[in-house]
């Protein structure tokens, strides 16, 4: 018995046997990141029709936040300010209307300008298809002119008024992307793509809607 447990203490230590190595293969790697790839596409696929939803509503808010800094820097400044809407050019404008004080014949200051989406992600026009029957306002379009300007002044005293004869100006702005993403389109696919910005002159108090189907909600 000594002798076995001599034996069976000497011996050499148990070997693994060779076989499979711990790891992936490069098939069953090429095989995920397949797999990885198709997912991708399928979401990238079920997003873009919500895409230019969101392009829309941005330049809804975008257009508003113009609004609520003019507001701002006219109450806190005493200076009037203007905001301009260029939809055919795609761009909105800040300006600091400084003439009040100023002593030069063209004293007005472009504070901030952004360009606006493409004519295929969004439209700002009323819509002649997919439009719900009701508004949640009776404010009436954004009236713009032949060259595709609509501008608002904004006073001291917290109204927004037209530029010309400073007369109390309330507005409503149709954002919506167009059919098919083409430009030439007369609605969007359906009345929930509508985003509305509307705007009251005396106080200029600013709200965002959606449709939900049935009514208009706030953002």
């Amino acid at each position: 018995m000594a002798g076995i447990r001599m034996h069976r203490e000497g011996r050499e230590p148990l070997r693994r046997r060779p076989g499979r190595q711990a790891g992936f293969s490069m098939v069953e790697m090429l095989v995920v990141i397949a797999i990885i790839l198709v997912m991708t596409a399928i979401s990238l696929l079920a997003l873009q029709p919500r895409r230019t939803i969101y392009v829309a509503e941005e330049n809804a808010i975008q257009v508003l936040n113009f609004m609520r800094e003019a507001n701002q820097r006219a109450l806190s400044q005493r200076q009037r300010m203007l905001v301009r809407i260029d939809r055919n050019n795609r761009i909105i404008t800040l300006i600091d209307e400084n003439d009040l004080n100023a002593n030069t014949s063209n004293p007005d200051v472009v504070l901030r300008q952004e360009p606006l989406g493409t004519p295929n992600d969004v439209k700002i026009a009323t819509p002649t298809t997919n439009v719900p029957s009701t508004l949640p306002t009776t404010y009436s379009e954004a009236n713009f002119n032949t060259s595709g300007i609509w501008e608002a002044r904004f006073l001291p005293t917290g109204e927004m008024v037209t530029p010309t004869t400073n007369v109390p100006l309330s507005a409503t702005f149709y954002f919506w992307e167009p059919n098919g993403r083409d430009p030439l389109a007369t609605g969007p696919r359906s009345a929930a793509d509508l985003r509305l910005a509307t705007v009251f002159g005396p106080t200029s108090g600013m709200k965002l809607w959606t449709w939900n189907g049935t009514a208009w909600v706030r953002r």
